[in-house]
């Protein structure tokens, strides 16, 4: 009549045991999910203004090479004179092709 025996030699052999405690969780967390949708649904609805912000308009950049001195602009190009001979020796490119790749 019952569907289960409890009392049946399987119920002790450890896959049973795994198998209980899966389909236990999976019902438990069923449950638990199906709470909290419940609990959210009863909370009030968001909309894109609860979001969105008032915000200033960044300021305008300048350009950075115009007030860079002298020596940091000798010394930038000096850097990427080295960098871009490595990478054309190492891609097997011309150095003056280099910067048409960036």
């Amino acid at each position: 009549s019952n569907w289960v025996d409890l009392h049946h030699p399987w119920m002790s052999h450890s896959v049973a045991v795994v198998y209980w405690t899966l389909v236990t969780l999976s019902l438990a967390g069923l449950l638990v999910s199906w709470v909290i949708d419940w609990r959210f649904s009863k909370a009030p609805r968001l909309r894109d203004a609860d979001f969105l912000i008032d915000y200033e308009q960044p300021p305008e950049k300048q350009d950075s090479e115009k007030t860079m001195p002298i020596a940091g602009r000798l010394t930038k190009a000096g850097i990427l004179y080295v960098v871009r001979t490595t990478i054309a020796a190492t891609a097997g490119l011309h150095v003056r092709d280099i910067p048409v790749a960036f």
